[in-house]
């Protein structure tokens, strides 16, 4: 065989590698989402079996390899597609990066009804400017959650309902986002409420435990918030 064929057959290779790992990737990409964006890898493994046939004996490893190819999280990242992220070195936990989105990701759900003031008030009232800076709580992920669970509250299982068919909820964050807790806005921390249980968990009037809430596939709440709430934000009502 020739230097020149010799040549050609490595770069074959080399370009049905590289396809290979993108056929896996996103297949990664496609189980994260499925299970919100965030899960194991025990978890991510799961997902893929159920949905492809044919694999092979080392799948496993060549899955591992290809998250942490392109993941800067990883010191085996390759440079480019940086699609995942570790939640923390030796967790095994992945996420997908906040830059991958799809179609439905690009058009959010429509905003949370506003409720009206009931009193006429004034007409002209006295108004001054002033800057503020506030952490947005109504988040693109926490109206798609609230859209999962169909607005129905994961503490009462109720919804409010606004007539012509439209309903509603609140997403609270666990973990709130401010200081000076600073909370994540992950699937993970967010639960879907009425008012009345959104008021509670606010002022830190009732506990929360994984059993007691209600779950949908594809929104797993962690053990870590809720253990954070009940820790740092729970108080002693009288």
């Amino acid at each position: 065989m020739t230097l020149e064929g010799c040549s050609s057959n490595s770069l074959q290779q080399t370009i049905s590698y590289e396809a290979l790992m993108k056929k896996w990737s996103d297949e990664i990409v496609d189980a994260l989402r499925e299970l919100g964006g965030r899960a194991t890898r025990n978890e991510i493994l799961e997902v893929i079996e159920k949905r492809r046939t044919g694999l092979t004996p080392h799948w496993k490893m060549t899955v591992q390899n290809t998250i942490e190819r392109h993941s800067s999280d990883s010191k085996n990242y390759k440079g480019s597609d940086d699609l995942f992220k570790s939640a923390g070195i030796g967790s095994g936990v992945w996420a997908l990066r906040e830059t991958i989105a799809t179609p439905a990701d690009l058009e959010a759900p429509p905003e949370t009804p506003r409720a009206v003031d009931l009193p006429d008030g004034n007409e002209q009232p006295d108004r001054a400017e002033a800057t503020t800076y506030r952490v947005l709580r109504d988040t693109p992920l926490a109206r798609k959650l609230k859209e999962l669970h169909k607005d129905e509250c994961q503490i009462c299982g109720k919804a409010i309902k606004l007539g012509e068919g439209k309903t509603y909820s609140e997403a609270h964050h666990i973990r709130p986002l401010g200081g000076p807790h600073h909370g994540p806005d992950t699937p993970g921390n967010i639960v879907v409420l009425c008012p009345n249980h959104h008021v509670m968990l606010d002022f830190g009037t009732i506990p929360l435990s994984l059993k007691s809430l209600r779950s949908k596939p594809g929104h797993e709440v962690a053990q870590e918030s809720i253990e954070y709430h009940n820790k740092k934000v729970l108080r002693q009502v009288v």
